[in-house]
């Protein structure tokens, strides 16, 4: 392969290996943390569940692709 597009295969393959994670803080609106809450991420273009996760006993959560 030539040196030229070395540049170039490497970022097309970070790219197409990245992944999506979300993390953050379920509150109510009196911002008090909410414990077991369910959030679900879903693709907009196959309209499938791509992941979910329950928040902790502080609210907290972290969704992984």
């Amino acid at each position: 392969m030539s040196k030229k597009y070395l540049p170039f295969t490497l970022i097309w393959f970070f790219i197409s290996h990245a992944q999506v994670n979300l993390e953050g803080t379920v509150t109510d609106s009196l911002q008090n943390p909410l414990e077991s809450a369910s959030l679900v991420a879903i693709n907009q273009k196959t309209k499938n569940l791509e992941s979910y996760v329950l928040s902790d006993v502080n609210g907290k959560y972290k969704l992984k692709q």
